[in-house]
């Protein structure tokens, strides 16, 4: 949770029944904890969250990763085996005075669980849960199995993210599993109150397909209107012009995304190409080539010389950081 977001204390009252594993729908429910719900994680003692042993692990008996520790630590904790009939009693017992669930599982496993939203209205008539998947439950793919991998390949995120041979790249982060999180955890929150107004319960469906889709369609719609499908280094996001852009310089890198006209102009009036100022939107060959005339002026001096300047300099500019780096300044 945020420093912005720590202690705001708007979900005080609200509880929650955290039925998944892995990170998505974990994720979620630890978002929601940090504006004050209370969650309570269901795992079963025969089939513990594999999310336990993911990364690093401390040496030590029963020692958890700390991925898992990290999205649950704001959680209780309560052993369930729901595939049996002691489990999915106690479960129910849990679901009358709670508020809401959230899950991971296809529609089969889940009512094979009896943890589908019928079963658990007629315990709760305004209960909300929260289903979390991979496709959309009435496409072709409902019952495929997948990781972040899949869905982002699928998304064509992947192939606006490649390398300068053209290779696609993996992100740093499960892009998928971190945008379903935030939306999953957006819709859950209105269900909540929109169910508190007309005490009707709800059945919450988000997928990672559509939650992808749906922080690109800006740009998807844009090709989709111009008729032109970019690829990686030919839209606005990932280089086309020189005003936003990766540059290199000697021991580091800088993000530059001077899009206004001033930032710009007051960007090559720093580094001591004023007659660049007209080239910010250049593309193609043109593009190129001011994107080379920048780094060549980078070149000619130290990447901790060039920050000292534009940390004065009001343009947009900011260093890649290592993540040794960022976990500094936390």
């Amino acid at each position: 949770m945020g420093k912005t977001a720590r202690g705001l204390g708007w979900l005080n009252g609200v509880t929650i029944l955290d039925l998944s594993s892995l990170l998505p729908s974990p994720f979620a429910a630890h978002l929601l904890a940090g504006f004050g719900a209370r969650v309570i994680k269901i795992e079963s003692p025969n089939r513990p969250d594999p999310a336990r042993q993911f990364g690093y692990v401390p040496p030590g008996p029963n020692a958890t990763s700390t991925c898992y520790r990290a999205i649950n630590s704001n959680k209780e904790l309560v052993w369930l085996d729901l595939k049996t009939d002691e489990g999915r009693s106690k479960l129910y017992e849990l679901v009358r005075t709670a508020d809401a669930a959230i899950e991971g599982y296809r529609p089969d496993v889940r009512r094979r669980l009896g943890i589908d939203y019928d079963t658990l209205a007629r315990h709760n008539p305004a209960f909300v849960l929260c289903s979390v998947g991979g496709y959309d439950p009435d496409g072709p793919y409902r019952d495929r199995a997948g990781h972040d991998i899949n869905f982002v390949a699928r998304s064509g995120i992947l192939d606006q993210t490649r390398d300068a041979n053209g290779r696609c790249v993996l992100p740093g982060l499960p892009i998928g599993d971190y945008v379903v999180a935030q939306a999953a955890a957006l819709r859950l929150a209105c269900a909540i109150f929109g169910v508190r107004a007309s005490k009707k319960g709800a059945h919450v469906v988000v997928t990672i397909e559509e939650a992808l889709h749906e922080v690109q369609w800006p740009f998807l719609s844009e090709m989709v209107e111009s008729g032109e499908y970019a690829r990686a280094g030919d839209t606005l996001v990932t280089g086309k012009y020189p005003c936003y852009r990766l540059y290199e310089a000697k021991g580091g890198t800088f993000a530059l995304g001077a899009l206004e006209e001033k930032f710009w102009k007051t960007f090559c009036e720093a580094i001591g190409r004023p007659e660049l100022v007209k080239e910010q939107f250049a593309t193609g060959e043109e593009g190129r080539r001011v994107g080379a005339e920048v780094e060549k002026t980078l070149a000619t001096r130290s990447f901790d010389d060039w920050w000292k300047l534009f940390q004065k300099t009001d343009c947009c500019i900011e260093p890649v950081l290592a993540v040794k780096e960022v976990l500094r300044g936390l």
